[in-house]
């Protein structure tokens, strides 16, 4: 079937949509959801948080911050405790 031919019927039964499909299709669009299907469909896929999604950027950037004592400095600023900014970095 045509994407347009079926964005129009989507459009026309949105209420159709499988949860929680019906609440990702508004998220990030009709497109990206079909290009998810296409590329995901049938499998199951697991969406980790943003902490453990960006986690290996986030801790790239707080050891280039790090300054060798501003360890509560940027756990307030990365909402993590102090001791994940130790861990991070190799502090004690």
């Amino acid at each position: 079937m045509n994407d347009s031919i079926l964005k129009n019927v989507v459009s026309n039964y949105s209420g159709e949509i499988l949860p929680p499909f019906d609440i990702i299709i508004n998220i990030i669009g009709f497109n990206s959801l079909c290009q998810l299907s296409e590329k995901f469909g049938g499998t199951s896929i697991y969406i980790p948080t943003k902490k453990r999604l960006f986690g290996n950027c986030i801790a790239k950037q707080i050891k280039n911050e790090f300054n060798g004592c501003n360890y509560r400095e940027l756990a307030v600023k990365y909402n993590f405790c102090e001791r994940t900014i130790r861990n991070i970095t190799g502090g004690k």
